[in-house]
């Protein structure tokens, strides 16, 4: 059975498609603030990824570098998100880099509710 594609198929084939980039920066940042809102702390990351030593949790928290495949797998399970939660693509808005877990909501609620209170006072 021959297959057919699409113009929007044909396009991404024939190089029309933008290859999405991971912020290496904003993952860190979202990375550090899903750990402090669920109150987890470097070295735990560190025991539970059975990581050697701390700075490579350090480092992808600075965003000089990203977890590798198996280590984001594990944090995602770890912090009860997925791994799409924790990857911030390159170019998004800086609204997006906030936590968009369920689990997160009430922090970021509560944060932009007293960011919002000292903006207005």
């Amino acid at each position: 059975m021959r297959r057919t594609i699409s113009a929007f198929q044909r396009g991404k084939i024939m190089g029309d498609f933008e290859f999405p980039k991971i912020d290496a920066l904003a993952t860190g940042q979202r990375i550090a603030f899903i750990m402090q809102s669920q109150g987890f702390r470097v070295k735990v990351i560190q025991t539970h990824l059975r990581l050697g030593s701390p700075q490579a949790v350090y480092q992808w928290l600075k965003g000089r570098s990203l977890p590798s495949v198996d280590n984001l797998f594990a944090l995602s399970k770890l912090l009860g998100v997925s791994i799409d939660d924790i990857l911030v693509e390159e170019g998004s808005s800086n609204s997006e880099h906030l936590c968009l877990h369920s689990n997160c909501r009430g922090v970021v609620d509560t944060i932009t509710y007293y960011y919002l209170s000292v903006r207005a006072a």
